[in-house]
């Protein structure tokens, strides 16, 4: 009889430590992101990755990278780590490669880490010590899988009338860059001008909504605003004004394209322009916060022109109303 019961209690023990095993999602592959420190340090923000590869077991390995600025200052640290069902654990080991100014140094980190498995992320809190913390947020890489060799058809010309018209020319404007026009499509938890007014109108709670401010331009590749941008912004700042309880973060963000710690540079430079100029307009400085995301957040994927324009965007989020 207690040899039976052992036998079922030992099986029983199994099946449940083979499921949660199971149950693990697998963390390996590069995720990359933003990483910010609350106070003190070189910077607030900094480019920040994470390579990771999973046993069976759920132990993590790997290294972190971290990057400063455009002069290229950045350390390469070892890890170890522990997954579980909706998290990570990871502790730094050592600094193995480093660029940084004589009088500083990459500290140690610890993090615990919260997976989001719709949008492949990764967020929470690190921390070095008691005055060395803050949070990070890190996405995973996807590798397309190679594109298909497309059979080649040579199609047959048709037989048409010659066109004796010219064709209509096509007009750009140099060097300016446009953020995100197209609204039309808005993501989850996202209005239009129009429906935040309703929604302020109406008193709703409206705490983490956001909404992309469109035709904003800016200088190609700077933070310079061109005056084009002058009347939807105006529309923010009468918002404001309206509704003084409302309290905003500004979010600067950008495509794929090119060196992330200079679309991060970038993005929050943009979103700073734009913070100035509402603060220009009479808004108070305190009701205004400004950050820049580069390309951790896209909500298109950037596989077109189209969708990389969306990308490139300015918006803001209501931190309290």
């Amino acid at each position: 009889m207690k040899i039976s019961f052992f036998f079922l209690f030992f099986c029983c023990f199994h099946t449940i430590f083979a499921q949660k095993t199971a149950a693990l999602p697998d963390f390996s592959g590069h995720w990359t992101g933003i990483l910010r420190q609350d106070a003190g340090g070189l910077a607030s923000e900094y480019v920040f990755a994470v390579t990771l590869t999973q046993d069976k077991n759920g132990k993590l390995s790997g290294s972190s990278k971290i990057e400063l600025n455009l002069e290229g200052e950045y350390g390469v640290i070892t890890l170890q780590g522990t997954a579980h069902a909706t998290s990570v654990e990871i502790v730094e080991e050592e600094v193995i490669e480093k660029k940084i100014r004589a009088d500083s140094y990459w500290c140690i980190k610890s993090y615990l880490l919260f997976f989001d498995s719709k949008q492949q992320a990764l967020t929470g809190k690190w921390s070095a010590g008691a005055s060395c913390q803050g949070t990070m947020v890190l996405r995973r890489e996807i590798v397309p899988p190679p594109a298909k060799k497309k059979k080649r058809v040579v199609p047959t010309p048709p037989i048409t009338k010659k066109n004796t018209e010219k064709e209509p020319a096509t007009i750009t404007q140099n060097n300016q860059e446009s953020v995100s026009n197209n609204t039309e499509e808005l993501p989850e938890n996202y209005l239009n001008l129009q429906q935040m007014q309703q929604a302020l109108q109406n008193k709703e709670e409206l705490k983490g909504k956001k909404m992309i401010l469109e035709n904003i331009y800016f200088q190609q590749s700077t933070s310079i605003l061109l005056p084009t941008s002058h009347q939807s912004l105006q529309k923010i700042a009468d918002l404001l004004q309206k509704n003084s309880a409302l309290h905003i973060k500004i979010s600067g963000h950008t495509d794929n394209v090119g060196n992330e710690t200079r679309n991060l540079h970038l993005s929050k430079l943009r979103a700073a322009t734009v913070m100035n100029y509402l603060i220009n307009k009479g808004i108070a400085e305190k009701r205004l916060v400004a950050e820049g995301n580069g390309s951790l957040f896209p909500i298109k994927p950037n596989d077109s022109e189209t969708n990389k324009q969306q990308n490139r965007r300015v918006e803001f989020e209501i931190l309290a109303n």
